[in-house]
């Protein structure tokens, strides 16, 4: 009994063991496919590398010429091995106090980078009711720009029966993404920037249609319908990638280009459909210079 216990504890030691390595070897490839996903990331990690490379090369050069090589050429006299350490006693001393600053460095840059991290996750764990914030909006605005297309497709248009453009409240959003924004990396802050900033022209272009009393303004809007829906639709594809962000808290943003399929998917969250608005989705494939079913 004891006998048959034992190898199953060892068969599920092996197998837990199995699993760990398999773990490791997945994560190691996601790793890779985001780097590649983001040149920068790749880049800063091929020169991390090179440089961890290098100073493990020469910290081994200088262990093996200072401990070992003195040890066999004296072979193992003391007194050989300390004339050695006197004679490198300027090199040593300087090496000491080396490692003595990266100790230093290290403690310091392992301490901020902690307490960064703490004030992210914090600040990531509001993001779920800011993007809801930011998506209520986002549909706002589309609803408003799909009714002043239909405004101006009237024979007689009556200023009376313009569209307004909704009333923003994001500033809640705004300053939670703000929060994020002063603790994540650059590549996230420039995805949260690029949030912002496309809701703000966006928006700034809604309240300048309704401003603008010039007739003309109906065939300016109407033939660029197509570029304006689309652009909501991207800014809305933006915004469902940060909802994995804020809800999974051990998970990195996504980071490379928007796909087409993300786009369509903002597109119709915001009831822009390919029945109801064919061009703009036609504007979508050009974009990609393919169709859905191509990239699907």
């Amino acid at each position: 009994m004891h006998q048959y216990n034992f190898w199953v504890q060892l068969k599920s030691n092996g197998e837990d063991l199995v699993h760990k390595y398999i773990d490791r070897i997945i994560n190691f490839f996601r790793l890779v496919r985001n780097n590649i996903e983001s040149p920068k990331k790749l880049f800063r990690t091929f020169i991390r590398i090179v440089t961890s490379t290098i100073l493990f090369i020469a910290i081994a050069i200088y262990l093996i010429m200072m401990f070992i090589k003195p040890w066999l050429d004296g072979d193992g006299e003391w007194t050989y091995v300390q004339g050695v350490w006197a004679h490198w006693q300027t090199l040593n001393a300087s090496i000491i106090a080396f490692v003595a600053s990266l100790v230093a460095v290290y403690v310091v840059t392992y301490n901020e980078k902690q307490n960064r991290k703490s004030h992210l996750l914090a600040a990531r764990a509001m993001l779920p009711q800011a993007l809801s914030d930011l998506t209520i909006n986002t549909k706002a605005l589309a609803q408003f720009y799909k009714e002043t297309y239909d405004y101006w497709q009237l024979q007689s248009p009556k200023p009376i029966n313009k569209p307004k453009p909704p009333k923003q409240n994001i500033d809640s959003a705004i300053a939670i993404l703000s929060n994020c924004m002063q603790h994540a990396n650059i590549e996230v802050v420039e995805a949260m920037a690029k949030v912002l900033n496309m809701n703000q022209y966006i928006s700034a272009r809604a309240q300048n249609e309704y401003t603008d009393k010039y007739l003309n303004r109906g065939t300016v809007w109407i033939v660029n319908q197509d570029t304006q829906l689309y652009e909501l639709g991207e800014m809305q594809a933006r915004i469902n990638r940060m909802f994995t962000y804020g809800r999974k808290l051990n998970t990195e943003l996504k980071l490379s280009d928007l796909t087409m399929m993300e786009i369509s998917q903002g597109m119709y969250a915001l009831d822009i459909t390919d029945g109801k608005y064919p061009n703009a989705y036609k504007y979508l494939s050009r974009k990609f210079g393919c169709t859905m079913e191509d990239e699907a």
